[in-house]
């Protein structure tokens, strides 16, 4: 599945509105996350997380 992704490397976390196939990953109430339904499927045994510095300071994605 190509990325809608303009910046660098092949994947990326962009700010963009809730979309119709969007899978919405909620915490206490408040929606965290969205993630394209098709994305969502072939990430399903996937685990994304933060990494606050010194351990490296961004996103990461492990992908089973």
């Amino acid at each position: 599945m190509p990325p809608v992704w303009t910046g660098e490397g092949d994947f990326g976390i962009v700010i963009d509105g809730e979309g119709e196939r969007d899978h919405v990953v909620t915490f206490q109430g408040l929606v965290l996350l969205l993630v394209d339904a098709d994305l969502a499927e072939r990430l399903s045994n996937s685990v994304l997380d933060f990494k606050a510095p010194p351990c490296g300071g961004g996103f990461t994605l492990d992908v089973y």
